[in-house]
């Protein structure tokens, strides 16, 4: 994880895990405690993670379960970012230096327009990079965690797309959701404004899920209050409190929320799958992304089949078979990465 750009040891944030977890040694924590002493950043590092862990109420934050995994993949992004820093610090020097020997062979009115043309050739492109556009993607079987520029802490489910401003410098702060996503939005006075193909989402601070693909987008509250409204966001909106989601399907109003146990129905974020009255193509697609493999439906029939069910910490393996006895059909490996279902009993393997 990175606050404000700052790197952390992941030893570190470890042991800020413990700590917040109440779980941790006397040795831990005078070792943590050396640790916040040496600078503002470790502390506002600690700080800022405790603020998000009470905000989204977990007992154990997602990217604990894999944090060396993630911490080394975040470890090699930086070092990519350092590296083009480096390169571009190496441009600028050359630049000046060929700049100071072409300067002295000139009349200083010429010299004023190299000064000009190198401003504008150097820093315009590095004044565009730190204000564009930031952009996370996922790939199946894996989730990311984000820290927004205010501060905001997103959770980026497995094949979704994230994308918003380097830095919330407008009215609102807005970011735009291909897939689905957890977001725990840090109270501000500009409000908070999720876009997706279809629809606009929007708050002043709570904790919610956003899940949207194939024209659809539904929105889960698990703290506070959200707007739903078409994309433009000045149609029709609904209201939506904690305990409640919606729903909008392609350019519909917005359904009237219902009742449901948010905690369970975002249950990715524990590492459950959960289905409620989801037909069978939709909860084929959402195994996919989540164990990164291809399943083929053979009976195409079962495909708008709904289901309702639960699968905590399954291996595929679980997961296929569970499917299989409610359908009442057989499943096969064609590969570690491919299967086929709904295979009739007595077809063979």
């Amino acid at each position: 994880m990175s606050i404000n750009h700052h790197k952390i040891d992941p030893e570190f944030e470890q042991l800020c895990v413990h700590a917040l977890k109440g779980h941790i040694s006397q040795k831990e924590k005078r070792r943590l405690n050396v640790w916040l002493k040496q600078s503002d950043e470790n502390r506002a590092f600690f700080e800022n993670y405790r603020e998000l862990w009470q905000q989204t109420d977990l007992a154990v934050p997602p990217e604990e379960y894999n944090l060396k995994k993630e911490w080394a993949r975040l470890s090699r992004t930086l070092d990519l970012e350092s590296e083009r820093e480096t390169t571009r610090t190496s441009f600028i020097s050359q630049k000046w230096a060929g700049f100071r020997q072409f300067f002295g062979q000139i009349r200083p009115a010429m010299a004023v327009l190299v000064v000009l043309g190198l401003m504008v050739g150097v820093f315009v492109p590095l004044f565009f990079h730190s204000t564009g556009m930031q952009t996370h993607i996922t790939q199946s079987a894996q989730k990311e965690y984000i820290r927004l520029p205010d501060g905001t802490g997103v959770w980026l489910n497995s094949q979704s797309e994230l994308r918003y401003q380097r830095s919330f410098s407008g009215q609102k702060r807005e970011v735009h959701l291909s897939g689905e996503a957890y977001f725990a939005v840090v109270p501000d006075s500009k409000p908070f404004v999720v876009m997706t193909e279809n629809a606009c989402t929007e708050v002043l601070g709570t904790a919610f899920n956003v899940w949207a693909r194939h024209q659809e987008t539904r929105v889960v509250v698990k703290r506070g209050r959200v707007r739903l409204a078409q994309a433009r966001c000045d149609t029709e909106r609904i209201e939506i409190t904690k305990n409640q989601t919606s729903r909008i399907v392609q350019a519909m109003n917005p359904e009237e929320p219902k009742t449901v146990d948010a905690g369970r129905l975002i249950g990715w974020m524990e590492g459950r799958l959960v289905f409620e009255k989801r037909t069978l193509s939709e909860i084929i697609e959402e195994i996919e992304r989540y164990y990164d493999v291809q399943i083929n439906l053979i009976d195409t029939s079962l495909a708008q089949k709904t289901l309702t069910a639960t699968f905590e910490n399954n291996s595929l393996y679980s997961v296929l078979s569970s499917l299989s006895l409610s359908l009442g059909v057989r499943f096969n490996y064609r590969s570690e990465q491919e299967v086929d279902i709904g295979l009739l009993m007595g077809d063979a393997s």
